[in-house]
Formats: C-alpha cells, sequence, structure tokens
C-alpha cells in the first residue's frame, strides 16, 4: 500500500508561501516543538521592555497548536504557520477568524527571533500573510494590535497601510500597499471548505 506524505493528509499542509528567501508553512509537529518554550528575551531581546506578548508570561503549552488543528471550521479557524529562513525555524504568523463566510475578517499576530529584526522580515512576513488573506481567502479586512509601546510594529502597519488606533490596526483590502512579490502554493477547494473561503484562487 502506498504511504501517503502529510501534504496528502491535511489539506492545510499543502500550502506555502513564499516572499523573498523566507517561507511560510502551516506548523508540522517538529516545527511546534523547534519554538515551544520561545522566551520574551529571544523575541524582543534584552533588556526586556515593558511590553511583551502575555502568553510568554504564561508556563509554555503547545496543546493548543494541536486544537487549532482538531477545531477548524468555517465557524472557527486559526492557521498557525511557521518562518523558515535558510532551513531553520525563525518565528511564527496566526491567522484567525470568527465566522469568516459573513465578516470575511481574518486577525493576525506574528513575532520573528530578535535577533534577525531590523532586517525587514517582519514586514516581508505581513505583506505574506496580507496577499495570501486578500488574494486566496477572499478576506476584506486584517486586525492586528500590539501592546503599548511597541513602535516597531506599528510602523510595520503603517507601511501597510493600516489604520491605527490605540494599540489596534486594521487593514481593509483596498487600503493594502503592496510591496515585495509574494507567491502562493498549495490552496485547494478542500481548504476553501474548511475555512467557508466561498471561490478560493
Amino acid at each position: 500500500m502506498a504511504v501517503k506524505g502529510i501534504e496528502e493528509m491535511w489539506a492545510p499542509f499543502r500550502i506555502s508561501i513564499q516572499v523573498g528567501d523566507l517561507t511560510l508553512r502551516v506548523l508540522r509537529d517538529s516545527d511546534i516543538a523547534a519554538i515551544h518554550g520561545v522566551s520574551a528575551a529571544e523575541i524582543f531581546g534584552e533588556p526586556l521592555p515593558e511590553y511583551t506578548f502575555p502568553w510568554l508570561k504564561e508556563k509554555p503549552d503547545p496543546s493548543f497548536r494541536w486544537a487549532h488543528r482538531a477545531q477548524m471550521s468555517p465557524e472557527e479557524w486559526s492557521l498557525d504557520f511557521g518562518v523558515h529562513l535558510d532551513g531553520e525555524i525563525i518565528g511564527s504568523v496566526d491567522l484567525r477568524a470568527k465566522s469568516f463566510p459573513d465578516n470575511h475578517e481574518v486577525v493576525t499576530g506574528s513575532w520573528i527571533y530578535h535577533r534577525l529584526q531590523g532586517r525587514g522580515i517582519g514586514t516581508q512576513v505581513r505583506h505574506a500573510a496580507a496577499v495570501f488573506c486578500f488574494d486566496y481567502l477572499g478576506a476584506h479586512r486584517l486586525r492586528s494590535e500590539w501592546d503599548p509601546g511597541n513602535e516597531a510594529s506599528q510602523a510595520v502597519s503603517r507601511k501597510l497601510g493600516y489604520t491605527i488606533e490605540g494599540n489596534k490596526a486594521v487593514l481593509r483590502k483596498e487600503d493594502y500597499q503592496p510591496g515585495p512579490a509574494v507567491t502562493v502554493s498549495g490552496m485547494s477547494e478542500e481548504l476553501g471548505e474548511l475555512l467557508g473561503v466561498r471561490c478560493p484562487k
């Protein structure tokens, strides 16, 4: 009996998003293990700023990643991507939605290791997420937020065309400022049905 690859088992695993030298793909178990227990210092550097992600203050629990896989439906889903550079996972991007067929809105969150910040990687990641959500999922809006004081995240949001309100930001499809070329492969009708996307590209 032929053995099927993991990409054949679950539609999200077939998605690959390429921007520059970066590749975004839905997290495999090996990716989850690689970033498990990442510390605040590894993301924000030292000394730590007053703002950090709340989840960094909690005991790491990777089970939520598996729960996202099991509970995925058009009513609520989360696509958790790893960011890969030169064969190494260097961060993650989470795309989440509730009632997507009705509101066409995706909430995004991302991070990369502090040692790689300042090279435009974060901006490339945000462009990759925007192109995938707008052009392949049919999203109308992206939402993002950060803790007060995180000026770097706010600056990237403005560059893409987000409207900033306090520590929250909204990017409407018509306001998006295109950036580097983004290539998406692996989109399928099966994934579209899973996410509530009526006309996948």
